[in-house]
Protein backbone atom coordinates (compact mmCIF):
# COMPACT_ATOMS: atom_id res chain seq x y z
CA UNK A 1 0.00 0.00 0.00
CA UNK A 2 1.42 3.38 -1.05
CA UNK A 3 1.75 6.21 1.47
CA UNK A 4 -0.86 8.30 -0.36
CA UNK A 5 -3.53 5.62 0.01
CA UNK A 6 -2.89 4.97 3.72
CA UNK A 7 -5.71 6.30 5.91
CA UNK A 8 -5.68 7.09 9.62
CA UNK A 9 -8.23 4.31 10.12
CA UNK A 10 -5.79 1.85 8.54
CA UNK A 11 -3.01 3.01 10.90
CA UNK A 12 -5.28 2.43 13.91
CA UNK A 13 -6.26 -1.02 12.61
CA UNK A 14 -2.65 -2.10 12.13
CA UNK A 15 -1.71 -0.89 15.59
CA UNK A 16 -4.59 -2.70 17.31
CA UNK A 17 -3.63 -5.90 15.48
CA UNK A 18 -0.08 -5.57 16.83
CA UNK A 19 -1.24 -4.76 20.38
CA UNK A 20 -3.27 -7.97 20.51
CA UNK A 21 0.03 -9.83 20.11
CA UNK A 22 1.98 -7.78 22.62
CA UNK A 23 1.01 -6.59 26.09
CA UNK A 24 3.36 -3.94 27.39
CA UNK A 25 3.31 -0.97 29.74
CA UNK A 26 4.31 1.44 26.98
CA UNK A 27 1.01 0.72 25.22
CA UNK A 28 -0.32 3.85 26.96
CA UNK A 29 1.60 5.86 24.38
CA UNK A 30 0.37 3.82 21.45
CA UNK A 31 -3.02 5.42 20.75
CA UNK A 32 -1.83 9.07 20.80
CA UNK A 33 1.22 8.05 18.75
CA UNK A 34 -0.97 6.98 15.81
CA UNK A 35 -1.47 10.60 14.74
CA UNK A 36 2.32 11.01 14.45
CA UNK A 37 2.56 7.72 12.56
CA UNK A 38 -0.06 8.87 10.07
CA UNK A 39 1.73 12.20 9.53
CA UNK A 40 5.10 10.47 9.06
CA UNK A 41 3.60 8.14 6.45
CA UNK A 42 2.14 11.06 4.52
CA UNK A 43 5.47 12.91 4.68
CA UNK A 44 7.29 9.71 3.63
CA UNK A 45 9.61 9.84 6.65
CA UNK A 46 11.42 6.59 7.44
CA UNK A 47 11.13 4.74 10.73
CA UNK A 48 14.85 5.07 11.44
CA UNK A 49 14.63 8.84 10.95
CA UNK A 50 11.83 8.99 13.55
CA UNK A 51 13.98 6.98 15.94
CA UNK A 52 16.82 9.46 15.48
CA UNK A 53 14.37 12.27 16.30
CA UNK A 54 13.97 10.73 19.74
CA UNK A 55 17.64 11.50 20.37
CA UNK A 56 16.84 15.18 19.83
CA UNK A 57 14.01 15.07 22.37
CA UNK A 58 16.41 13.60 24.93
CA UNK A 59 18.89 16.42 24.37
CA UNK A 60 16.17 19.08 24.56
CA UNK A 61 14.82 17.41 27.70
CA UNK A 62 18.27 17.52 29.26
CA UNK A 63 18.69 21.22 28.42
CA UNK A 64 15.37 22.26 29.94
CA UNK A 65 15.74 20.06 33.01
CA UNK A 66 19.16 21.51 33.71
CA UNK A 67 17.83 25.09 33.78
CA UNK A 68 16.57 24.44 37.29
CA UNK A 69 13.11 26.06 37.45
CA UNK A 70 9.78 24.36 38.05
CA UNK A 71 8.60 25.40 34.58
CA UNK A 72 11.76 24.15 32.86
CA UNK A 73 11.57 20.82 34.73
CA UNK A 74 7.96 20.38 33.58
CA UNK A 75 8.87 21.29 29.98
CA UNK A 76 11.95 19.06 30.05
CA UNK A 77 9.89 16.12 31.32
CA UNK A 78 7.37 16.74 28.54
CA UNK A 79 10.13 16.26 25.95
CA UNK A 80 10.64 12.75 27.36
CA UNK A 81 6.92 12.10 26.91
CA UNK A 82 7.41 13.10 23.27
CA UNK A 83 10.35 10.68 23.23
CA UNK A 84 8.02 7.79 24.09
CA UNK A 85 5.33 8.94 21.66
CA UNK A 86 7.88 8.85 18.83
CA UNK A 87 9.35 5.62 20.24
CA UNK A 88 5.88 4.07 20.00
CA UNK A 89 5.39 5.49 16.52
CA UNK A 90 8.60 4.29 14.84
CA UNK A 91 7.73 0.61 15.32
CA UNK A 92 4.25 1.02 13.82
CA UNK A 93 5.74 3.05 10.99
CA UNK A 94 8.30 0.33 10.22
CA UNK A 95 5.62 -2.37 10.16
CA UNK A 96 3.20 -0.42 7.98
CA UNK A 97 5.89 0.72 5.51
CA UNK A 98 7.62 -2.67 5.70
CA UNK A 99 10.88 -1.03 6.79
CA UNK A 100 11.70 -3.40 9.64
CA UNK A 101 15.45 -3.94 9.91
CA UNK A 102 18.08 -4.74 12.50
CA UNK A 103 19.54 -1.24 12.26
CA UNK A 104 16.22 0.06 13.55
CA UNK A 105 16.52 -2.16 16.62
CA UNK A 106 20.08 -0.89 17.12
CA UNK A 107 19.06 2.77 16.99
CA UNK A 108 16.07 2.08 19.27
CA UNK A 109 18.14 0.34 21.95
CA UNK A 110 20.73 3.14 21.96
CA UNK A 111 17.99 5.76 22.34
CA UNK A 112 16.90 4.35 25.70
CA UNK A 113 20.38 4.61 27.15
CA UNK A 114 20.58 8.21 25.91
CA UNK A 115 17.17 8.80 27.51
CA UNK A 116 18.36 7.53 30.91
CA UNK A 117 21.58 9.57 30.82
CA UNK A 118 19.89 12.80 29.68
CA UNK A 119 17.06 12.56 32.22
CA UNK A 120 19.24 11.53 35.16
CA UNK A 121 21.97 14.11 34.65
CA UNK A 122 19.54 16.80 33.49
CA UNK A 123 17.28 16.48 36.53
CA UNK A 124 20.34 16.27 38.79
CA UNK A 125 21.73 19.58 37.50
CA UNK A 126 18.25 21.12 37.63
CA UNK A 127 17.67 20.09 41.25
CA UNK A 128 21.15 21.34 42.14
CA UNK A 129 20.22 24.79 40.86
CA UNK A 130 16.69 24.71 42.28
CA UNK A 131 17.57 23.59 45.82
CA UNK A 132 21.13 24.96 45.98
CA UNK A 133 22.84 21.79 47.21
CA UNK A 134 25.47 19.53 45.62
CA UNK A 135 23.76 16.40 46.97
CA UNK A 136 21.22 16.62 44.17
CA UNK A 137 23.94 16.09 41.57
CA UNK A 138 24.53 12.72 43.26
CA UNK A 139 20.80 11.99 43.21
CA UNK A 140 20.69 12.69 39.48
CA UNK A 141 23.58 10.26 38.98
CA UNK A 142 21.71 7.60 41.00
CA UNK A 143 18.57 8.16 38.91
CA UNK A 144 20.58 7.69 35.70
CA UNK A 145 22.25 4.51 36.99
CA UNK A 146 18.91 3.04 38.11
CA UNK A 147 17.31 3.66 34.72
CA UNK A 148 20.35 2.39 32.79
CA UNK A 149 20.54 -0.82 34.84
CA UNK A 150 16.84 -1.51 34.40
CA UNK A 151 16.95 -1.02 30.65
CA UNK A 152 20.22 -2.92 30.23
CA UNK A 153 18.73 -5.97 31.97
CA UNK A 154 15.78 -6.04 29.58
CA UNK A 155 17.98 -5.43 26.53
CA UNK A 156 20.60 -8.04 27.41
CA UNK A 157 18.00 -10.66 28.32
CA UNK A 158 16.44 -10.25 24.87
CA UNK A 159 19.83 -10.72 23.20
CA UNK A 160 20.79 -13.74 25.32
CA UNK A 161 17.40 -15.38 24.76
CA UNK A 162 17.74 -14.96 21.00
CA UNK A 163 21.21 -16.51 21.13
CA UNK A 164 19.86 -19.36 23.23
CA UNK A 165 16.98 -19.95 20.82
CA UNK A 166 19.43 -20.16 17.92
CA UNK A 167 22.00 -22.32 19.75
CA UNK A 168 19.31 -24.75 20.92
CA UNK A 169 17.70 -24.82 17.46
CA UNK A 170 14.29 -23.93 18.86
CA UNK A 171 12.04 -23.05 15.93
CA UNK A 172 8.67 -21.33 15.45
CA UNK A 173 9.18 -18.83 18.29
CA UNK A 174 8.66 -15.13 17.61
CA UNK A 175 10.45 -12.47 19.65
CA UNK A 176 7.19 -11.39 21.27
CA UNK A 177 6.22 -14.93 22.24
CA UNK A 178 9.69 -15.58 23.66
CA UNK A 179 9.66 -12.42 25.77
CA UNK A 180 6.13 -12.98 27.05
CA UNK A 181 6.84 -16.63 27.86
CA UNK A 182 10.07 -15.73 29.65
CA UNK A 183 8.32 -13.08 31.76
CA UNK A 184 5.65 -15.60 32.74
CA UNK A 185 8.36 -18.11 33.59
CA UNK A 186 10.25 -15.63 35.81
CA UNK A 187 7.10 -14.35 37.53
CA UNK A 188 5.67 -17.87 37.83
CA UNK A 189 2.61 -16.90 35.82
CA UNK A 190 1.81 -13.87 37.94
CA UNK A 191 0.94 -10.68 36.11
CA UNK A 192 0.78 -7.00 37.03
CA UNK A 193 -2.93 -6.95 36.12
CA UNK A 194 -3.70 -9.54 38.80
CA UNK A 195 -2.72 -7.27 41.70
CA UNK A 196 -4.99 -4.95 43.65
CA UNK A 197 -5.15 -1.21 43.04
CA UNK A 198 -2.43 -0.39 45.60
CA UNK A 199 0.04 -2.93 44.23
CA UNK A 200 -0.63 -1.77 40.67
CA UNK A 201 0.16 1.84 41.54
CA UNK A 202 2.83 1.72 44.27
CA UNK A 203 3.83 -1.95 44.37
CA UNK A 204 7.51 -2.80 44.78
CA UNK A 205 7.70 -6.59 44.44
CA UNK A 206 7.50 -8.66 42.31
CA UNK A 207 6.36 -6.16 39.68
CA UNK A 208 6.99 -2.43 40.04
CA UNK A 209 3.91 -0.23 40.39
CA UNK A 210 3.00 2.31 37.74
CA UNK A 211 4.31 5.15 39.91
CA UNK A 212 7.87 3.88 39.37
CA UNK A 213 7.51 2.71 35.76
CA UNK A 214 9.78 4.48 33.28
CA UNK A 215 6.68 5.23 31.20
CA UNK A 216 5.01 7.11 34.06
CA UNK A 217 8.02 8.88 35.59
CA UNK A 218 7.76 11.87 33.28
CA UNK A 219 4.01 12.61 33.69
CA UNK A 220 4.41 12.17 37.46
CA UNK A 221 7.40 14.55 37.51
CA UNK A 222 5.38 17.18 35.64
CA UNK A 223 2.49 16.91 38.11
CA UNK A 224 4.84 17.07 41.11
CA UNK A 225 6.67 20.10 39.67
CA UNK A 226 3.37 21.95 39.24
CA UNK A 227 2.16 21.03 42.74
CA UNK A 228 5.46 21.96 44.37
CA UNK A 229 5.57 25.28 42.51
CA UNK A 230 2.09 26.08 43.81
CA UNK A 231 3.04 25.19 47.40
CA UNK A 232 6.12 27.41 47.20
CA UNK A 233 4.03 30.30 45.85
CA UNK A 234 1.64 30.11 48.81
CA UNK A 235 4.57 30.29 51.21
CA UNK A 236 5.22 26.63 52.08
CA UNK A 237 8.97 26.02 52.25
CA UNK A 238 10.68 22.62 52.36
CA UNK A 239 13.74 22.67 54.61
CA UNK A 240 15.21 20.25 57.12
CA UNK A 241 18.39 20.94 59.14
CA UNK A 242 19.41 23.56 56.60
CA UNK A 243 18.85 21.26 53.61
CA UNK A 244 16.44 22.58 50.98
CA UNK A 245 14.37 19.81 49.45
CA UNK A 246 11.04 19.26 47.75
CA UNK A 247 8.57 16.75 46.40
CA UNK A 248 10.59 16.18 43.21
CA UNK A 249 13.77 14.81 44.87
CA UNK A 250 11.68 12.78 47.36
CA UNK A 251 9.83 11.08 44.51
CA UNK A 252 12.97 10.47 42.45
CA UNK A 253 14.84 9.11 45.46
CA UNK A 254 12.06 6.62 46.23
CA UNK A 255 11.76 5.67 42.55
CA UNK A 256 15.52 5.03 42.35
CA UNK A 257 15.49 2.90 45.50
CA UNK A 258 12.63 0.80 44.13
CA UNK A 259 14.43 0.23 40.84
CA UNK A 260 17.80 -0.53 42.44
CA UNK A 261 16.09 -2.92 44.86
CA UNK A 262 14.45 -4.67 41.89
CA UNK A 263 17.79 -4.86 40.04
CA UNK A 264 19.66 -6.35 43.02
CA UNK A 265 16.94 -8.92 43.70
CA UNK A 266 16.74 -9.82 40.02
CA UNK A 267 20.52 -10.35 39.81
CA UNK A 268 20.38 -12.54 42.91
CA UNK A 269 17.48 -14.64 41.62
CA UNK A 270 19.02 -14.89 38.15
CA UNK A 271 22.18 -16.37 39.66
CA UNK A 272 20.29 -18.63 42.06
CA UNK A 273 17.49 -19.90 39.80
CA UNK A 274 19.29 -19.81 36.41
CA UNK A 275 16.21 -18.31 34.74
CA UNK A 276 17.54 -18.20 31.18
CA UNK A 277 19.10 -21.68 31.19
CA UNK A 278 16.04 -23.34 32.73
CA UNK A 279 13.63 -21.42 30.50
CA UNK A 280 15.46 -22.55 27.35
CA UNK A 281 15.57 -26.16 28.59
CA UNK A 282 11.85 -26.06 29.34
CA UNK A 283 11.05 -24.48 25.96
CA UNK A 284 13.17 -27.05 24.12
CA UNK A 285 11.39 -29.93 25.87
CA UNK A 286 7.98 -28.47 25.06
CA UNK A 287 8.87 -28.07 21.38
CA UNK A 288 9.79 -31.78 21.02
Amino acid sequence: MGSKSVTYKYVLHQQRKFLRMKKAANNIYKLPSTLFTYIFIKLNISANTVTLFTYLFCILGFIFLSLGTYLSIAVGSFFFILFYLFDASDGDLARIKKEQNLEGLFFDEISHFIEAICFGFGIGIGMHKLYQNDIYLLLGFIVAIALILEHSIGSIIKSVLRMGIIDNKIKNQTNHNIQRSFNNFVNRGKDWSEGNFISKVIGIHHVQGLLYSIYFIYPVTIVIAIVESYLINIGLNFELYGLNFGLIPIYLFIMSLVKLNWVILFYHKMNRDRYITNFLKNTKVLRK
